[in-house]
């Protein structure tokens, strides 16, 4: 005999990532919109991760594991290394003020972006400030004026 799942119910596994999810999130001190913003996703997509009403896809686990170098170990079983970011959190700070400067820029200057060029964006912000260059509003806004 089959048993069904309410569609309101969460499977056990699927509530302990998105408890895992938030966790992480809340280690790397970024908001849900942050978070979803950095993932590429929708703020109303990744709080339905976040919240475990729906299952998170295997490229968000990818881009998880590689954007913030997450044990992938932990994130899908609760074993291992925790929400622990190797660079002790200068990855998350760099993507966060990534999002950030893209997001105040097109806010000031009323312009919007398609999302694959601001995910682009973000990328080489982050590998411009990982390489040391300027962090300042004026220098990360003219990068962003540049792709608009």
């Amino acid at each position: 005999m089959l048993r069904h799942m309410s569609p309101f119910r969460k499977p056990p596994e699927r509530a302990q990532i998105a408890s895992r999810l938030q966790e992480l999130r809340e280690h790397l001190r970024l908001s849900q919109a942050d978070m979803a913003e950095s993932l590429s996703l929708s703020l109303r997509g990744y709080r339905n991760y976040e919240q475990g009403l729906r299952d998170l896809p295997g490229q968000v686990y990818f881009t998880l594991f590689e954007r913030f170098d997450l044990d992938p170990i932990w994130l899908y079983s609760g074993q291992g290394l925790g929400p622990s970011v190797r660079h002790k959190g200068l990855e998350a700070d760099l993507w966060r003020i990534a999002v950030e400067a893209v997001r105040q820029t097109l806010n000031q200057t009323g312009q919007d972006l398609p999302e694959d060029k601001r995910q682009m964006l973000y990328e080489t912000i982050v590998a411009h400030l990982r390489q040391g260059g300027a962090s300042d509003a004026q220098s990360l806004g003219a990068l962003v004026q540049l792709a608009a």
